[in-house]
């Protein structure tokens, strides 16, 4: 599957606009044209890291430009087939594999109060209210803020694909591993002797 759209409507710096998403994009541009924003409505409705307080509607969130007490995120999804996708959001999937996630938030013109409402549906037209963002389970994404927490980011996936690599080995490939693993020590052992007996020659 892959995010094919987003539209935002009086969010932040967006007025009304719609982004479209190749198996590729890259975003790219000066500074406060809106690349946080994009970036940060996409994560109200898919970063596992937000809890509820995170994603509530700020002041700050309804357009900048001129008055408005209303906003929307939509996200839309093609090529929807992952069964773990489809079974948690039964219903919400057309049958040309398309998914639409909407995030609606209001503010009272007088009480200045705020609230939102999610919706999931197989269309624009045809999204119904959910109670919370129960998929981000299996739809999700993970937001990595600067080039150090990438690596750690990347470090920490290896090592769990490493894992999985070694729990999904057949019982050759064990032995076959464990006799690699044994002659390494024996290697790594006889490096030691040489360099305790190059340091003892030299004092």
């Amino acid at each position: 599957m892959k995010l094919s759209t987003v539209k935002l409507k009086g969010f932040r710096n967006f007025k009304d606009a719609t982004i479209n998403f190749e198996e590729k994009t890259l975003v790219i541009g000066a500074n406060d044209v809106g690349k946080t924003n994009l970036l940060w409505a996409i994560r109200l409705l898919l970063d596992r890291r937000l809890n509820d307080f995170d994603i509530e509607p700020k002041d700050s969130d309804f357009y900048a430009f001129e008055e408005t007490n209303s906003f929307e995120i939509l996200l839309k999804f093609k090529n929807v087939v992952e069964d773990c996708v489809v079974s948690k959001l039964k219903g919400k999937i057309s049958d040309n594999d398309e998914l639409c996630l909407a995030y609606k938030a209001f503010r009272d013109k007088v009480t200045k109060a705020k609230s939102y409402i999610l919706y999931a549906g197989i269309s624009e037209s045809k999204l119904e209210e959910i109670e919370d963002r129960y998929y981000r389970k299996v739809l999700n994404v993970q937001y990595i803020s600067s080039r150090r927490d990438f690596h750690s980011y990347i470090d920490r996936e290896k090592n769990h694909l490493f894992q999985l690599a070694k729990e999904n080995r057949e019982d050759k490939e064990i032995k076959e591993d464990d006799s690699l693993y044994g002659q390494i020590q024996g290697d790594l052992k006889n490096v030691d002797r040489a360099n305790s007996h190059f340091y003892i020659k030299h004092l």
